[in-house]
């Protein structure tokens, strides 16, 4: 009989088995769409960067070309320039240039830069102007200039300037200059033919400002990219190279693979580059990753059925011995037991998991005793350690405690979570150990402390929190102590913390504290009554004490949850040998 079960166990793992191979029957589609996905993006990355250089090639040759054809426009114009600047109404050939709409401004001017003429668009932007001058500058001193491209808003055109200087026809000597002002939104329209598929281009100067994009906004902002992988590349190569590869830009903390390309146009070391995100390069890889998909789940779905068929009266003793498992690790009921019908393997693991919560159960219950004796006895050392304190000065006999009576119910009122109420309890019962520190001369003397006394005194929050600080587990209670002389103000002692800066526990005890102190019998002072101390605490609001927690305590004080101590008798003061 016992072979026979064995068997039994053996022909249900083999069913299993043949459903996993089932399940298997999808690998081969799995492997197959990977392959073919990974062959078509490779051919489609391969293919798009074939394109970008003979792009590249035409486009930059066209604005090559184009700017080559205005200065060569401007140039064609010099003779009749100097004309004009021996005589100004020599100026009939001038307009023929303006009748070109691409030349929007022209200016000829004497070296002191005043000129006999001027047409132009009324252009009023200080930028311009300022590149106008930068271009008269540079020919007046015999040199050709192509300025960088700034964009118009106002008029809504990229221009970009064109200075030649002129000079007599007897001599090399510089005698004024010609500049015009050139519309370039033919060039534009170039790079918006090429901008479409998720496709890029734009033009940048050799320093990675940009100049042309197809997007307005983007060339009034006047970015400069030279942090963009792209262009910084092809400013360290200075574009002597048409290149092409593959880029990683950063946007949003995000990192976007870029297929890109660059070329220099002409010598104006100006930068044409195309770029498009590799993502949307392989949007159709994405189409057929979903039919894919779709077909596996279709075929998932398939053997599924199948196997939910054969596997259901295999696997529903396991599902219902996990839910039992689940169910006892939610609930932690170890008395709850699982009874499984059976003679395999799966009844003799339900027999061992009741066996083991039954060992877990007093294990636990073996836990939570320890554990509650450990923190008696913590709590029961906090106190003894705070009676001994408090026992140095007869007057102070008990303070540690009622102040952490008080302190507890002012805690409640504020809503603070059980877990912060431990804490802050030991907090409270520990807020003077700093006092063993302190000599009994100075505690325990009938007078004023002297100014230099007082000072030792202030020393007590100090050495309590250096004294506990040797405990790694108390490190979220000693701000508690550490503050407890602390006034809303910031005038307070030792650090002069001020508002929010001074911890929680620290400005609850402080309340509860002094109020110990105003309602008990002292040297200096006798007991004050209940209403006495309320009012007083009342009106050192947002000076000495945090006024929410003022509210809290003069809450708990109306609605009866704080009575006055007894105050203990003070013993007979021993004479100091």
């Amino acid at each position: 009989m016992a072979i026979f079960q064995e068997t039994k166990v053996k022909i249900s793992i083999l069913v299993t088995l043949t459903l996993l191979f089932v399940f298997i029957g999808i690998i081969p589609l799995a492997i197959s769409s990977w392959r073919i996905i990974k062959i078509n993006k490779e051919y489609l990355q391969s293919n798009m960067m074939e394109s970008f250089l003979p792009i590249l090639k035409e486009v930059s040759d066209s604005m090559k070309e184009d700017i080559g054809n205005y200065q060569d426009a401007v140039r064609q114009m010099t003779p009749t320039a100097v004309s004009i600047l021996k005589n100004p109404k020599a100026s009939n050939d001038i307009p023929s240039l303006m009748k070109d709409p691409r030349f929007l401004k022209v200016q000829i001017l004497h070296p002191d830069g005043k000129g006999p003429y001027a047409q132009s668009i009324d252009f009023q932007s200080p930028v311009l102007a300022s590149m106008e001058s930068d271009a008269f500058l540079r020919s007046i001193k015999g040199e050709s200039y192509v300025s960088r491209v700034y964009y118009d808003q106002k008029d809504d055109v990229p221009v970009v300037i064109l200075s030649e200087p002129l000079s007599a026809e007897d001599s090399d000597k510089v005698i004024g200059t010609i500049s015009t002002v050139v519309n370039l939104s033919p060039l534009v329209e170039m790079i918006k033919k090429e901008s479409q598929g998720g496709k890029v281009m734009y033009v940048v100067d050799g320093q990675g400002n940009l100049m042309l994009h197809p997007k307005a906004e983007e060339m009034a902002a006047h970015k400069n990219l030279a942090q963009s992988a792209i262009v910084r590349e092809f400013l360290r190569t200075h574009g002597l190279v048409p290149t092409v590869g593959l880029f990683q830009e950063k946007q949003d903390d995000n990192k976007i693979d870029i297929l890109g390309a660059y070329s220099p146009i002409g010598d104006y070391e100006w930068g044409l580059i195309i770029q498009i995100e590799r993502n949307t390069v392989f949007q159709p890889v994405r189409i057929m990753t979903r039919e894919s998909e779709q077909w596996g789940v279709i075929f998932a779905l398939a053997a599924a059925l199948v196997g939910f068929i054969l596997a259901r009266w295999i696997t529903h003793p396991i599902q219902r011995l996990a839910q039992h498992a689940l169910d006892v690790g939610r609930s932690q009921n170890f008395d709850r037991k699982i009874d499984i019908k059976g003679s395999n393997e799966i009844q003799q693991l339900a027999d061992t998991f009741n066996y083991m919560t039954g060992e877990i159960k007093e294990y636990v219950l073996q836990l939570q005793a320890a554990a509650q004796e450990n923190k008696e006895l913590f709590l029961s050392s906090i106190r003894m350690l705070s009676a001994a304190i408090d026992a140095k000065d007869p007057y102070t006999r008990g303070h540690s405690e009622r102040v952490k009576d008080y302190t507890l119910v002012i805690a409640k009122q504020m809503a603070l979570s059980k877990a912060e109420l431990e804490r802050l309890e030991i907090a409270a019962l520990l807020h003077d150990v700093g006092k063993i520190g302190i000599e009994d001369r100075i505690l325990r003397k009938p007078t004023n402390l002297t100014p230099e006394e007082f000072e030792i005194m202030k020393t007590h929050p100090d050495k309590g929190a250096n004294i506990m600080g040797q405990v790694a587990q108390l490190a979220d209670i000693i701000p508690g102590m550490r503050g407890h002389h602390e006034n809303f103000d910031g005038s307070g002692y030792p650090q002069g913390l001020k508002g929010d800066q001074i911890h929680l526990f620290a400005r609850i005890i402080t309340i509860a504290d002094t109020f110990d102190a105003m309602t008990t019998d002292r040297p200096y002072q006798k007991a004050f009554t209940l209403e006495f101390a309320l009012n007083r605490i009342r009106t050192m609001a947002n000076i000495k004490y945090d006024p929410k927690v003022v509210e809290a305590f003069s809450h708990a004080c109306e609605e009866g949850k704080i009575a006055l101590h007894k105050p203990a008798r003070p013993r007979p003061k021993q004479p100091v040998a």
